[in-house]
């Protein structure tokens, strides 16, 4: 089988060289589907399309809620297990832009495609890059290894496939596009810092239609990631055992604990990453 032999040869480099090589894969389908290329002998992990369909729907559009990813998430937990190395993207080539979706210049109901041949598709709005933002925290917050398709990170635009490649902007960012890139670089450096986040049980803290608040604990460490969708603030409270405080690691504000709880306002559609 091709990808047990590619596999057995990627493993002899790494037995004569000591550089590991993480394999990744791209395949379309039910988890069972995806999951069978999963092995010891095969790939290490796959892009969950799945988990990202499903955030596309809940985070781009102002229909969206939380039940659906909610439902898709914990299959997913079922399919990998709860520390899983699948990917967690933020697009992808086979894909529209997620900020032309979100932003609302790409219609849904038309061949996407051919928008992006026949359409000069700009940024709509400043929405796309709230949500965006949005988008990225979520995953953060999850299971898996978050992955920033070329360009996310600065919320760039385009239609399907060839759209969705153009050349990376390196120079003469926009305000916008700088601010995105610092609040996505503060996301991964919270993550990077944290065992809870990587490695970290998940369970739903809290939850409606509009927001939702992800836990996640490693021994003592426990951290939450929250998005609300909402043009209203919320104001949640979160068990924090052994009190303390935590802080957002977008707008490094903090909240004490009062006894074993701490209660956090989540802003008219914002994210929050919260650490200790």
């Amino acid at each position: 089988m091709p990808w047990r032999l590619l596999t057995q040869k990627i493993k002899d480099v790494h037995a004569s060289t000591g550089k590991r090589l993480f394999q990744i894969g791209e395949t379309y389908g039910s988890p069972k589907l995806i999951g069978s290329y999963l092995s010891s002998g095969m790939l290490d992990a796959q892009f969950d399309f799945n988990l990202y369909d499903k955030a596309v729907g809940a985070i781009a559009f102002d229909e969206g809620n939380w039940q659906d990813l909610i439902q898709t998430n914990q299959e997913s937990l079922r399919a990998y297990g709860a520390h899983h190395l699948m990917g967690n993207i933020t697009g992808n080539q086979d894909r529209p832009r997620f900020t032309s979706l979100a932003d609302g210049t790409l219609d849904v109901h038309e061949d996407m495609k051919f928008q992006g041949w026949t359409r000069d598709i700009q940024h709509g709005d400043a929405v796309g890059y709230k949500r965006m933002q949005l988008l990225t925290a979520y995953l953060m917050s999850v299971p898996g290894i978050p992955c920033v398709y070329y360009g996310d990170e600065i919320a760039d635009v385009g239609g399907n496939d060839p759209d969705n490649r153009r050349m990376m902007p390196w120079d003469g960012l926009t305000e916008p596009q700088e601010a995105l890139r610092t609040q996505v670089r503060a996301l991964f450096t919270a993550r990077a810092e944290s065992v809870a986040l990587r490695r970290g049980d998940v369970s739903v803290a809290d939850a409606s239609d509009s927001h939702l608040v992800l836990r996640r604990s490693a021994g003592t460490e426990v951290a939450y990631g929250a998005v609300n969708l909402a043009n209203a603030a919320v104001e949640v409270t979160l068990p924090l055992p052994g009190g303390g405080s935590l802080t957002d690691a977008l707008s490094e504000e903090s909240f004490d604990a009062t006894g074993e709880v701490v209660t956090v306002s989540l802003p008219a559609r914002s994210s929050r990453l919260l650490v200790p």
